[in-house]
């Protein structure tokens, strides 16, 4: 039951909003009285409200019939645990008494010593900046041997040929390989090349090699370098002893079987984190 807010009547009596459903009765004065839904009880309520004629004769039965309402009841309130009484999972206990304050000349130093630790990873930039220049001669080196490659084509024969392929593909892996450590190296343990960041022609892999990944690429290329090594021993293969045969095998076998050692201690590592994830999980 609702009473239209008119002509100021206060708060407790006047309810405010409408449902649907409702029934409106005019009584004396102009007033609207709502009630839902439209029981008999109710239907004889609005048949005894519609004959008031005075407003405080209204106002009074209307108060009157809020009053004996009863009163709703309290919802349940239970208090919360403090947080130094939570569960040591949840989270850390606050202490109970503060950290005595520290000394301001131990902070200065402090700071200043990490300041100096941080910045001392800017030392590794010029290493990055000389690799650069690494890269620029391998390809001088590269169009050295394109060139040579072109220029005997016709008198050349086909081992030649294939030598002289192997090489221009060995170059252009260990060109690769410079340009992710690079990239690599410098965005995790230098700072992040922010220019390259909204770049059309940025390659899908920067910023998302880690170290580990960095170490898989290495050895990686080493393995292939390793490989078109072999292949060109291969086709001089009479040049070579069977000794230096075998050494340069069992080389490259080192590098192959390095290459599975780290993958394999890569999949331990995320292993265990994701046991530790699981763990976690189930403890929550």
């Amino acid at each position: 039951m609702a009473v239209g807010q008119h002509d100021g009547f206060p708060p407790e009596v006047c309810g405010g909003g409408e449902r649907g459903g409702s029934r409106t009765t005019r009584t004396g004065e102009g007033i609207a009285v709502s009630l839902w839904p439209a029981s008999p009880e109710e239907d004889e309520v609005a048949g005894y409200l519609g004959g008031i004629r005075s407003r405080a004769l209204l106002y009074s039965k209307l108060r009157g019939l809020t009053e004996s309402l009863p009163d709703p009841k309290p919802l349940p309130h239970k208090s919360l645990p403090r947080r130094d009484h939570l569960p040591h999972r949840i989270g850390r206990s606050v202490p109970t008494t503060p950290h005595p304050p520290r000394n301001p000349t131990v902070s200065a130093i402090e700071h200043g010593a990490e300041r100096f630790l941080f910045a001392s990873r800017w030392l590794l930039a010029p290493l990055y900046i000389g690799m650069v220049v690494a890269l620029i001669a391998i390809g001088i080196k590269f169009f050295q041997e394109l060139w040579h490659l072109i220029s005997h084509v016709v008198s050349s024969s086909a081992d030649d040929l294939v030598l002289g392929v192997l090489a221009l593909l060995d170059l252009a892996l260990l060109a690769n390989l410079v340009i992710i450590v690079i990239f690599a190296g410098y965005e995790n343990f230098v700072s992040k090349i922010v220019v390259a960041r909204d770049a059309e022609d940025r390659p899908t892999w920067m910023g998302h090699i880690d170290f580990s990944g960095l170490k898989m690429k290495l050895i990686g290329s080493i393995v292939a370098i390793s490989a078109i090594g072999l292949l060109q021993d291969f086709t001089e293969i009479g040049n070579f002893t069977a000794e230096d045969q075998f050494w340069r095998i069992m080389l490259h076998l080192t590098f192959l079987l390095s290459g599975v050692g780290f993958a394999f201690m890569d999949w331990l590592g995320e292993k265990r984190l994701i046991l530790a994830k699981i763990s976690h999980s189930e403890d929550d």
